[in-house]
């Protein structure tokens, strides 16, 4: 895939909007996504290919001009991913608190992890700003956010050998299983869900290949023996998955489910890597031209969400919280299906949107400049 392949968009965009429908709690959609069929989830599509994306824009300015407009560029972004951080958690914990008030249901706030907060506001906002406090779904950014503030050096090694970044980031990777390197939130001491010691590897892989630093192993990856590797991989963990995932919404499907292996995403188990790897290699196979997918409706729907994947994103960790409120009160599947449903109606409403300004944004711009000539 190049940089102007549409499927980088909408492999973003799946991944967004798989995050949000499994966010949802009981909710019978999930059985569509890849936490279903995989030892690992949505996540690990979404890092590797904010890797790749984070190469191929970011690359191009430190192979141009150097490390330092480099630098001013990341950061910027990793200051846009703060801020939206910090706002998404004022915003959920103060309509949460409101609502628990309103209602008189104390349990939303033990529920999304408030308690803290609620107790030492001061302090625990104060926390929250060092991103040492996590509430529920406040913990995809923090992540997020810790990677950005080494990519520029991430990347600079990955210019000069990609093995020698490779090995060092699976060094890191290696001391997280090892030792439990982790960073830790408060006040409960856990270690963070998307530990960056961890989630760097998958990142640093997904640099790799958006980089071009690994083309000498595609035509490999092409063969029939590397096909039939991912299949022996792929498809026994995902009917023992699948079947584990269907049987806890319909008792009467059998769960095949034999093999109890680790998967917390704390320490992102060598299991969740390769399943992640053996399906993504399935789907690059498989997946159809950018071009193809654009033409679709529902693809060119999807793109659009990845092309947003900030905003898209933050409105989906809102429309979950909202989701969960639900299923709270209601304790209805249906309700949940329902409200996860109108939501990524939503989100793909919002996403086309931004596009539509954004692209007319531009129009009147070089309308603009047409006639100041």
């Amino acid at each position: 895939m190049n940089e102007r392949d549409l499927r980088i968009d909408f492999l973003r965009g799946v991944a967004l909007l798989m995050i949000s429908i499994d966010h949802a709690p009981w909710n019978a959609l999930s059985l569509g996504t890849l936490r279903a069929y995989s030892f690992g989830d949505a996540a690990e599509l979404f890092f590797f290919m904010s890797g790749y994306v984070a190469a191929l824009v970011y690359g191009r300015t430190l192979a141009r001009k150097g490390l330092v407009p480099a630098m001013a560029r990341i950061y910027r972004r990793a200051r846009d991913l703060y801020l939206a951080q910090i706002a998404l958690l004022a915003g959920v914990a103060l309509f949460l608190y409101s609502y628990s008030v309103l209602w008189e249901d104390d349990s939303v706030i033990g529920n999304f992890r408030l308690g803290p907060i609620v107790a030492h506001p001061m302090k625990m906002m104060t926390q929250a700003l060092i991103l040492h406090y996590q509430p529920t779904y406040m913990d995809i950014l923090p992540g997020y956010v810790a990677l950005f503030l080494v990519l520029p050096f991430m990347l600079w090694l990955l210019q000069r050998n990609v093995w020698i970044a490779l090995g060092a980031s699976f060094a890191v990777y290696l001391g997280v299983q090892s030792e439990g390197w982790a960073l830790h939130t408060l006040p409960d001491g856990h270690a963070w869900l998307f530990n960056p010691f961890a989630w760097q590897f998958l990142f640093m892989l997904g640099a790799a290949f958006g980089a071009r630093k690994l083309d000498a192993l595609l035509p490999a990856l092409r063969t029939r023996a590397a096909l039939a590797v991912s299949l022996v991989f792929a498809l026994p963990v995902a009917v023992m998955m699948g079947s584990a995932a269907w049987h806890d919404f319909l008792p009467a499907v059998p769960s095949l489910r034999i093999l109890d292996v680790a998967t917390q995403k704390e320490m992102l188990p060598p299991f969740r890597i390769l399943s992640f790897l053996a399906l993504a290699h399935l789907g690059w196979r498989a997946l159809p031209s950018g071009e193809a997918i654009a033409r679709s409706g529902l693809g060119s729907l999807v793109i659009k969400c990845g092309q947003q994947s900030l905003s898209v994103f933050s409105a989906g960790v809102v429309l979950s919280v909202l989701a969960s409120v639900i299923y709270g009160d209601w304790q209805s599947q249906f309700a949940v299906c329902a409200a996860t449903a109108i939501g990524i109606a939503l989100l793909a409403a919002l996403a086309w949107c931004l596009d539509w300004v954004q692209k007319n944004g531009l129009t009147a711009n070089r309308m603009q400049s047409a006639a100041a000539t």
